[in-house]
């Protein structure tokens, strides 16, 4: 996916922090997860939306 490496190409302050991404359509937490290890040492909060109650409750529990 190429998202991280473009990521790695933006300079990233102490102001940045924590880093605040967007998973919209989350499902079970897939791409949230792959971007939690690809910022792996940076704090960053992810956030995820998801409108299936069968989906977001995997979500949660996987996240929880």
């Amino acid at each position: 996916m190429a998202v991280l490496p473009l990521l790695k190409e933006i300079p990233i302050t102490e102001q940045d922090l924590p880093l605040q991404l967007f998973d919209v359509g989350a499902n079970k937490g897939d791409y949230a997860e792959f971007l939690l290890k690809g910022c792996s040492g940076i704090p960053t909060t992810i956030h995820c939306f998801e409108p299936s109650p069968t989906a977001f409750s995997l979500l949660q529990m996987r996240f929880a």
